[in-house]
């Protein structure tokens, strides 16, 4: 029995050390097999340029709005009945167009009055003339009169002043646009009486080009001004200084002007000096009134890139 449990023991220490002799050797054949070939990897392109030199401005942006070059309110100058208003609203005028028609038949009147009297005056003129011719010899003796002469010739002066002023109020009813660009809606309706320079009728606003007013602050005005000491910035009195100018649903700043002036004082209230830039609107694209961001004011720097 004892000897059977030592030949099982030493049949297991033979397999044991046959599994390691295999193991060992198949280890060896394995080591002594050729490493797989890796592939070349190619060297990495790399893209080389030139380090190129120019001009870089850096430009401050501010908030600011857009403003008529021309605005004008239409008032009567004469006093009288609207019988006729002459235009769309909303549509674009140019000067001189007939806008309102105040009711001329009384003006008509006084004119024709004033010219009566011119004539009465040039009878009453010629006859003085006719006195004085006369009687030129006795005028030293006192028997001529001067008088009537001077009376007759301040009398005629006075009545063409008449006829002259009653033109132009015959002339003042026609009301026409002093300057060209969009109008608004009438204020007054036909029928109506309308008061000499106070009755305001409609508005008229200018449409190309259009400025932009905007509010540069205290430290960026003294910025700027160092700038412009320093020499490496330019005042706006001495060059054309470019502003560029976006709308609320613009991208960037696709309007571009140039600042046509500066105001003399900062406004002690908001410590802000007012500048304005002016802009071409052939397209109308700009209105009076709408919010604004202007960009100007830069500082050139040279940098590489």
């Amino acid at each position: 029995m004892d000897e059977d449990i030592v030949d099982i023991k030493a049949q297991g220490h033979f397999v044991m050390f046959s599994v390691l002799v295999v193991t060992f050797c198949l280890a060896l054949g394995g080591c002594q097999r050729e490493p797989p070939a890796v592939a070349a990897i190619p060297p990495p392109v790399v893209t080389v340029s030139q380090p190129i030199e120019r001009e870089v401005t850096d430009y401050n942006e501010y908030t600011g709005r857009t403003a008529a070059v021309e605005a004008v309110e239409i008032r009567a100058r004469v006093s009288g009945y609207l019988v006729k208003v002459n235009f769309r609203e909303g549509s674009v005028v140019k000067k001189g167009d007939l806008l309102f028609q105040i009711d001329p038949r009384q003006f008509q009147a006084v004119l024709d009055e004033a010219k009566g009297q011119v004539a009465q005056g040039e009878a009453r003129l010629t006859r003085a003339e006719a006195d004085v011719a006369r009687n030129e010899r006795l005028l030293p003796k006192g028997a001529a009169s001067q008088k009537d002469l001077d009376t007759a010739v301040a009398e005629r002066g006075e009545v063409r002043a008449a006829v002259d002023r009653a033109a132009l109020d015959l002339e003042f009813t026609q009301v026409t646009a002093p300057i060209s660009g969009r109008i608004s809606r009438y204020l007054i309706t036909e029928g109506n009486l309308v008061t000499m320079n106070t009755t305001l009728l409609t508005t008229i606003v200018s449409i190309d080009p259009m400025y932009a007013y905007f509010e540069v602050d205290e430290r960026t005005l003294l910025r700027v001004r160092e700038l412009i000491r320093a020499g490496k910035a330019q005042s706006a009195s001495d060059v054309t200084i470019p502003v560029l100018l976006g709308l609320a649903t613009d991208e960037g700043f696709p309007h571009q002007g140039t600042i046509n002036f500066v105001d003399n004082q900062v406004n002690p209230q908001t410590a802000t000096l007012r500048v304005r830039g002016v802009f071409p609107n052939q397209d109308e694209y700009l209105s009076p009134g709408l919010f604004a961001v202007p960009s100007a004011w830069g500082r050139s720097t040279t940098a590489c890139g």
